[in-house]
């Protein structure tokens, strides 16, 4: 799926849910929990891509060397929120703006990168937060007890009025050459995760949009040929799902309550998110940072808005 199309497919999919959730009754909490695993089941391929990634750019013992460390570091992950879980959601919540606010801009400049990534980036943390705050601190609050998952959404909370600076920054900057597509993302991205609830909003923009444009770019990035890369993608991302079901048998997340199923989504999103965050880090540092490099990888893959790009 091309980035247009995917873009496309997001845009059309959240205005209806948007309708949808204005005119209809809003789905129970088990059919919203059951929609966001299956959208984290679907967007589990693209950081198991990384597993091709380090196959493609790594040889030998540094391949070996790789995998572990990737796997070390999703361990340490599930012990830190066996440990320390207020400090692993707060970690969790940053890491996961940082990297969408890198991934997804599309805009030509530093600057408008810059904007168009803080909007990116705090969609799905702020907004929600302001909007749903009896059901964010309730989510939160599975994750965190003794009231710190509540004092963090009730933090996020307070971002939304500097977040939406930043978006109309950003969607000023976007009206002098940007795709035309950034404006009409980033205001989809406003309404959906303010009109619709967190779990069925975050589920929407994770595999329509985040997921397929990064899988996308991270083809196009390495510059290295697709054959065999679904195969790589395969392993890693049933080796997830696995691990999941081993800890709904034990009962180490609550069983199949709600309370549980948020747990184990969370901590399973958490430890691929930390060393997938890493890894590309470590790839754009290699590529020298280069924030038009980044956009090109984007834009190669994509076919639409050339007239404006």
């Amino acid at each position: 799926m091309s980035r247009d199309r995917s873009s496309n497919l997001f845009m059309v999919v959240a205005w209806l849910v948007i309708f949808g959730s204005l005119l209809l009754a809003a789905p129970g909490d088990a059919m919203v929990l059951w929609m966001l695993a299956a959208a984290v089941i679907a967007g589990l391929p693209h950081g198991a891509l990384d597993a091709w990634v380090l196959r493609q750019t790594g040889q030998g013992r540094w391949f070996i060397a790789g995998l572990l460390g990737y796997a070390l570091a999703a361990l340490s992950v599930i012990l830190a929120w066996i440990f320390f879980p207020a400090i692993l959601l707060g970690a969790f919540l940053f890491l996961a703006g940082f990297h969408f606010a890198i991934s997804d801009p599309l805009a030509p400049t530093r600057r408008a990168a810059l904007f168009e990534g803080l909007a990116r980036g705090g969609a799905p943390l702020a907004t929600p937060a302001f909007f749903h705050q009896e059901r964010t601190a309730e989510l939160f609050g599975m994750l965190a007890s003794g009231g710190a998952g509540e004092r963090l959404a009730e933090m996020l909370g307070l971002l939304f009025w500097p977040w939406l600076a930043s978006l109309i920054l950003a969607l000023v900057l976007a009206s002098r050459g940007a795709p035309r597509r950034v404006g009409f993302e980033l205001l989809t991205l406003l309404a959906l995760f303010a009109l619709v609830p967190p779990l069925p909003a975050f589920a929407i923009y994770f595999a329509l949009l985040h997921s397929p444009r990064s899988m996308v770019a991270t083809l196009q990035k390495t510059g290295l040929e697709r054959k065999g890369w679904f195969f790589d993608a395969v392993w890693p991302t049933l080796a997830t799902i696995a691990a999941a079901l081993v800890i709904f048998a034990t009962g180490m997340a609550g069983g199949f309550s709600d309370a549980g199923v948020v747990r184990v989504l969370f901590v399973g999103l958490a430890a691929v998110t930390f060393p997938h965050v890493i890894l590309w880090t470590i790839i754009i540092a290699r590529e020298g940072g280069s924030h038009q490099n980044r956009r090109n990888a984007l834009i190669a893959a994509g076919s639409g808005d050339r007239g404006r790009e």
